[in-house]
């Protein structure tokens, strides 16, 4: 007998739920609550940073761009300010585009920074969570003056 072969690489079936995820689902939010402090600490690191870079005002400081650029680079401890500007573009290509295009605000940047570099969501991806999205804006908008 002969059995026939395919060469096509089929996703392999998901398994089907462990009994723990139904046991655990009334306890979901506890997730939330974890996903709403790593925002509010987000939002607290960049407000801390803001007022940090905003007391002396500093005269070498160009644009709010730059003042982004360098709360991000506090904040996320990385070291390059060409990294930093592409974080704050993204950060403005995600929450300052739509649904009316105007120029990024601290709010866009604590927003961005929490839910990439606290949750580890992939913006990009379609299946992110609008909750999270959602927390972020009120979350932020709580914490941070809207004209900053």
């Amino acid at each position: 007998m002969n059995i026939i072969t395919s060469n096509c690489n089929f996703k392999e079936s998901t398994p089907p739920p462990h009994w723990l995820h139904g046991l655990l689902r009334p306890f979901d939010f506890l997730s939330v609550l974890t996903e709403r402090r790593r925002i509010r600490l987000t939002c607290v690191d960049v407000m801390r940073e803001y007022r940090r870079l905003a007391k002396p005002a500093p005269a070498h400081l160009d644009s709010a761009r730059e003042v982004y650029a360098r709360i991000v680079v506090a904040v996320c401890g990385i070291q390059d300010l060409g990294a930093a500007f592409d974080i704050v573009r993204l950060a403005e290509e995600s929450f300052a585009m739509w649904p009316v295009d105007r120029p990024p605000r601290l709010r866009d940047i604590a927003q961005y920074l929490a839910m990439t570099d606290r949750l580890r969501i992939d913006l990009a991806a379609s299946e992110v969570s609008s909750r999270a999205v959602d927390s972020s804006r009120v979350i932020a908008a709580e914490m941070i003056p809207e004209h900053l």
